[in-house]
């Protein structure tokens, strides 16, 4: 297992460059945040996204590449911060660093929904995103 220091404590390498190798019930997820239609089927149709992790000091950024859009978060820890989301809505999200995960927790459109990172010691990361019953899985694999 690789791990780093962070804050004095020591954390599942989470840095690198993931690609998405399955997904789960992620347009009920969609649907759950409103999103509309038609952002939604292009969200579940694009190719695969990847998800790159970096970390520079205090600051961590996370970039999410679609064959529609690119976000980047760039965050600290426990620090509120104002996000624009994939189809452009204004959220206040929170990214929280612990062991071997970043949650994150969005507050949109009176939404609350939340998105558990975890980082597996082989490499893999898996999402989980939860907003009111809903609840869809992503896989994906360090390249």
């Amino acid at each position: 297992m690789i791990v780093f220091e962070w804050q004095g404590r020591v954390v599942v390498d989470c840095v690198g460059t993931f690609e998405m190798t399955s997904s789960e019930n992620f347009d009920a997820y969609l649907q759950a945040v409103s999103v509309g239609t038609v952002t939604r089927k292009l969200a579940n149709t694009s190719r695969p996204p990847t998800v790159e992790v970096a970390v520079d000091g205090e600051e961590w950024t996370i970039r999410t590449v679609t064959a529609f859009n690119t976000v980047e978060l760039v965050f600290t820890s426990g620090v509120e911060f104002t996000e624009k989301t994939m189809d452009g809505r204004t959220s206040a999200t929170t990214i929280t660093v612990e062991r071997d995960r970043l949650v994150q927790v969005q507050r949109v459109d009176g939404v609350e929904a939340r998105t558990t990172w975890t980082f597996a010691p082989d490499g893999g990361l898996s999402m989980v995103h939860t907003a009111g019953d809903a609840t869809a899985t992503r896989a994906f694999r360090r390249l």
